[in-house]
């Protein structure tokens, strides 16, 4: 299974080293990383660039929100990388060492095909962040839970793009993010997509930091962010 890992970033450098020092750490290492500058004004390019894991960098020209970088390195992942699946989150998120062998593990013994696999989301004080729960799947029908907890897991119908595992195939059935989103509910628009029909589970022991500002949820007012 070749898994790329997507990172997103636009003016945070210090955090995307501390993401990418994370993603050197992992039990599991990526069989490629890709850095999607949205055309950072500060040294992002720079520390994508010369950071050891040597990760696959594309520079946007303009910014285009966390929805347009996503849907340009997820086309880049599966055209240009030959990613089986793609390992989504942004420059703030923190994997922990294990958090993508866990989640390749599951993927691997789920008794059928999924289209995304989510971890389990943390803040820096290691309580869930609510910002990155996933929506349970309600009425999933007994066959679905059922291939859910035989690995572990919970069946979702939406998720974050915070340490979210997503197949290739998904992405070419279904297509990319809505890039027109910019900044905000375009990965629970995406998710919501992919799992109108497809399976997506909650892998409880793939664990993730995001590390935002500050402790909230996604109901939280996020002022002009929600304008488009």
């Amino acid at each position: 299974m070749r898994i790329v890992a997507l990172v997103v970033a636009y003016n945070r450098q210090e955090l995307l080293a501390g993401a990418l020092d994370a993603l050197a750490k992992q039990t599991r290492l990526a069989d490629e990383v890709l850095v999607v500058d949205n055309a950072s004004q500060d040294q992002t390019l720079v520390v994508a660039q010369n950071h050891r894991l040597a990760p696959k960098v594309l520079a946007l020209p303009r910014n285009t929100g966390g929805a347009g970088g996503f849907a340009a390195g997820l086309a880049h992942a599966v055209t240009a990388m030959a990613a089986d699946a793609i390992w989504l989150m942004d420059e703030d998120a923190a994997p922990t060492p294990t958090a993508l062998a866990e989640l390749e593990q599951a993927w691997l013994a789920y008794p059928g095909k999924l289209s995304l696999a989510a971890s389990q989301v943390v803040w820096r004080d290691g309580r869930p962040h609510p910002m990155n729960t996933p929506c349970a799947r309600l009425w999933p029908g007994a066959a679905r839970r059922n291939r859910a907890v035989a690995i572990g897991a919970k069946p979702i119908r939406t998720g974050s793009f915070v340490g979210l595992l997503v197949a290739a195939e998904a992405v070419r059935r279904h297509g990319l993010p809505q890039a027109d989103f910019f900044i905000w509910n375009d990965d629970f628009e995406y998710t919501a997509r992919l799992l109108r029909h497809g399976d997506g589970v909650l892998v409880p022991d793939s664990v993730v930091e995001h590390r935002t500002a500050k402790y909230g949820g996604w109901m939280d007012n996020p002022g002009d962010r929600f304008f488009y």
